[in-house]
């Protein structure tokens, strides 16, 4: 998880981020009350990871966030963390995540720093 945290926010594309990068356990629960594995932890700053919890800016239904697309966002930023995991040291010029946006028709969004 220490690593995760050194990565940049994976929703720095859809707002402005606040505070520092948290690890996010963002796969499926194993039980009531229980927390998703580390393996599943994605780089999220502490404002995108406080508002993904609580549904709210820029995770909100009314912004097209359904229940369903945050899922298919979490598990593909699963797999896009432990493909930079594995990748080494992260890169800026090589975002593997900005064509990602692509698949949630977020493709024009403007990346906020």
């Amino acid at each position: 998880m220490a690593r995760v945290r050194l990565l940049p926010c994976c929703a720095r594309h859809l707002s402005g981020c606040t505070g520092t990068v948290e690890a996010h356990h963002a796969g499926p629960r194993p039980g009531t009350a229980m927390k998703a594995p580390d393996s599943t932890c994605i780089p999220l700053c502490r404002g995108h990871h406080g508002a993904l919890h609580a549904a709210s800016y820029p995770f909100t239904v009314r912004d097209h966030w359904t229940k369903e697309r945050r899922r298919r966002w979490q598990d593909e930023q699963i797999r896009l963390t432990q493909e930079e995991l594995r990748a080494g040291p992260f890169d800026p010029d090589e975002d593997r995540r900005s064509e990602a946006w692509e698949c949630y028709g977020l493709a024009e969004v403007q990346i906020n720093d």
